[in-house]
């Protein structure tokens, strides 16, 4: 009887540790998802969405290759702009992978309620990676989206610097 008594408590035991064990790797599974589902973003959530309606947008494009320019305010350009770009997704790049800049993207916000700020974004050389500039710092992403995103900066007929 006693016997009986210590294997029924040994099982119960057994079953507690088995059902902890397998609870502790499911939470551990879930967290490692969480952490890796934040590292992934866009352009729209993470530039896009921070202008607002009452804005008013000037977007300045640098391309580093020959130094040539342009900034805009006009309203058509600046939608078509912003309308490749916002289906770019990203991914946080935890390595430093250092690469040449070949585009620079700033655009400058004014609105009478919030004054003004700038948000702005680097395209590599290779159109792989993105460095976002906001009030925060900046921060490195992996393009992982395979959409033309740079289709209508790449056909504007940016100025070359007086020498």
């Amino acid at each position: 009887m006693y016997k009986k008594k210590l294997r029924r408590d040994v099982v119960g035991i057994l079953k507690r540790i088995i059902i902890f064990i397998l609870a502790s790797v499911i939470v551990i599974i879930g967290i490692l998802y969480l952490l890796d589902k934040t590292k992934f973003t866009s352009l729209q959530k993470e530039i896009l969405d921070e202008i607002s309606e009452d804005d008013t947008v000037e977007i300045s494009i640098k391309r580093y290759s020959d130094n040539a320019r342009i900034s805009t305010t006009d309203k058509e350009m600046i939608e078509k702009i912003l309308a490749d770009v916002s289906g770019t997704e990203l991914k946080k790049e935890v390595n430093d992978v250092s690469s040449v800049s070949e585009y620079a993207i700033r655009i400058y916000l004014k609105n009478d309620k919030n004054g003004s700020s700038n948000l702005g974004f680097e395209v590599t050389k290779d159109k792989n990676y993105i460095v976002l500039f906001k009030k925060s710092g900046h921060t490195k992403y992996k393009v992982v989206s395979d959409n033309n995103y740079l289709k209508t900066i790449e056909k504007l007929d940016l100025q070359l610097p007086d020498e």
